[in-house]
C-alpha cells in the first residue's frame, strides 16, 4: 500500500513539474506516464546487464529525487496560489 501511495505522489509531482513549465495538461500527464514507465522498466533492463546495474540504480534514484522534489515544490506553489 505504501508503494502505491508513493507512486501516486510521484506521478502528481511529475505532472505538476511539467505543468509549471508550460506543458499542456494532457501532454503533462503523458510525460509523467512516460517517465513513470521509464523508472519502472529501467531496473528490469539493467538486470540484463549486471555490471551496469548499480549505475542505473543510482541514476534512477537521482532522477526520481530531482523530479519528485521539483514537482512537489511546483505542486505546493500551484496549490498555494489557487
Amino acid at each position: 500500500m505504501q508503494t502505491e501511495i508513493l507512486t501516486v505522489a510521484f506521478v502528481a509531482a511529475l505532472t505538476a513539474f511539467f505543468r509549471a513549465r508550460g506543458v499542456a495538461e494532457n501532454r503533462a500527464l503523458a510525460l509523467a506516464f512516460a517517465v513513470s514507465v521509464f523508472v519502472g522498466v529501467a531496473p528490469l533492463i539493467a538486470a540484463l546487464l549486471p555490471p551496469a546495474q548499480p549505475f542505473v540504480q543510482v541514476l534512477l534514484q537521482i532522477i526520481v529525487l530531482f523530479l519528485g522534489a521539483a514537482g512537489a515544490y511546483d505542486l505546493i506553489v500551484d496549490l498555494k496560489t489557487r
